[in-house]
């Protein structure tokens, strides 16, 4: 009934224009965030006969990843609907440790969504974190993975170390109480007695 539902939403939504169809792709998008759960066989095969991608980067990994909101990001990239495709990826734990658009959207989005803007700036200083982690022995979320830390650049490390303070800074004076803000303290404190970031192991490749 889910994969049925889901086919008959895509099939009507091919006739909407650009805007309207790329908003019908972000809501599919959510609709298998939340349904599709360990497919196998038959039926995830009618998934992806519908454009739903669960090759991911290793074999034995069945997740969903997210081809319809990619979809709506494509195909409304300077519109509203573009850019609720892009703040829902933002802070996706893997785009975060891996890869840097989170750095390259995040303040265009807090422009554009201020009430998100102390959690995109969170997203943003884990993201710098992150690249600072990389630049430690024993610091990177996947070991091997981003070459030789002897070679980090000392000027890259502390430019990410002082981006990391502003944006956690940034989300402490607007949110000192949420959850996250203790985290949050601790990482501020040990970037500006000049340790490293906490290690936090992100899970994004094939452990």
């Amino acid at each position: 009934m889910t994969a049925e539902r889901l086919e008959h939403w895509l099939n009507a939504s091919r006739a909407l224009t650009p805007s309207r169809r790329a908003a019908a792709l972000l809501i599919a998008d959510y609709y298998m965030s939340c349904s599709a759960r360990a497919l196998q066989g038959e039926l995830k095969d009618r998934y992806v006969r519908m454009g739903a991608d669960f090759s991911g980067e290793c074999p034995q990994d069945p997740e969903y990843g997210h081809s319809f909101r990619k979809q709506a990001e494509e195909i409304d990239r300077n519109g509203i609907v573009g850019e609720l495709a892009a703040l829902a990826s933002i802070c996706e734990k893997c785009l975060i440790a891996y890869g840097k658009k989170t750095v390259e959207v995040g303040e265009r989005l807090a422009q554009r969504f201020p009430d998100w803007r102390p959690y995109i700036c969170y997203a943003l200083a884990r993201s710098h974190e992150a690249a600072l982690s990389r630049d430690y022995p024993g610091g990177s979320p996947e070991e091997g993975l981003f070459g030789d830390p002897a070679k980090a650049d000392p000027r890259e490390i502390e430019r990410e170390r002082i981006a990391a303070i502003r944006d956690f800074t940034s989300f402490l004076r607007e949110k000192p109480s949420d959850s996250e803000s203790a985290f949050a303290w601790q990482e501020v404190w040990r970037l500006r007695a000049g340790l490293k970031p906490t290690r936090v192991s992100f899970g994004c490749s094939c452990e």
